[in-house]
């Protein structure tokens, strides 16, 4: 049996409706069904639902949840600059795009970045065209 199989975290302890639940964990269940679609927009899969819960756990990734929809932005440094990375979001897209500049703020005033990437699908280049994102690179990838 391997690792991943026998660590445990809070996702398997706690589910939705437990009374000690923390607020994140509700917000996490609540906007599960767009994390879900975005993983499932992606060609290959890297990641599965319970790593985007474990690692929103341990602190290496945030969830910013609206009312319809939701980003998971990881902070982490690239060379030596700071860097606000957005690669998951899901819902509606209007809410997606007006929820952009606070997560910016938050980046850049909060944990101090200086960067904001957003990896997804080319699709995402001309809604956020309009807010400064510029395509940067192609990445193409494939299954061994």
């Amino acid at each position: 049996m391997d690792e991943a199989s026998t660590t445990t975290t809070i996702a398997d302890q706690v589910g939705p409706s437990s009374p000690d639940v923390p607020s994140w964990v509700l917000e996490f269940f609540r906007c599960k069904r767009w994390i879900e679609s975005a993983l499932a927009s992606s060609p290959l899969v890297f990641f599965t639902l319970r790593d985007i819960f474990d690692a929103i756990y341990d602190g290496k990734a945030f969830l910013w949840a609206g009312e319809n929809s939701c980003h998971v932005i990881e902070i982490t440094t690239i060379c030596r600059r700071r860097v606000a990375v957005a690669w998951l979001a899901g819902g509606d897209l209007s809410e997606l795009l007006a929820m952009t500049p606070a997560i910016e703020k938050w980046a850049r005033d909060q944990k101090g970045c200086d960067v904001a990437l957003v990896t997804g699908r080319r699709g995402w280049l001309k809604p956020l065209s309009g807010s400064g994102y510029k395509e940067l690179h192609t990445t193409m990838g494939k299954a061994l």
